[in-house]
């Protein structure tokens, strides 16, 4: 039981870690950059920041030591 809500807290402050980080990163160019040997239609995921991984991450360990 406990599992599950620390599982809970963690999804809800990656969410709202998301909302706040995810600008950030675009503002510091922290995005993918596409080459130009890809086809076209990847064209639209240039400046996508590629850290997501590290907000469920520290949405985990925070939520953990909560």
């Amino acid at each position: 039981m406990q599992a599950l809500i620390v599982a809970a807290c963690a999804f809800v402050l990656a969410v709202v870690f998301g909302k706040l980080i995810i600008p950030a990163l675009r503002a510091l160019h922290a995005g993918q950059s596409i080459r130009e040997i890809g086809p076209s239609w990847h064209n639209s995921k240039a400046g996508t920041p590629t850290m997501g991984g590290v907000v469920i991450i520290l949405a985990t360990v925070v939520a953990w030591l909560i």
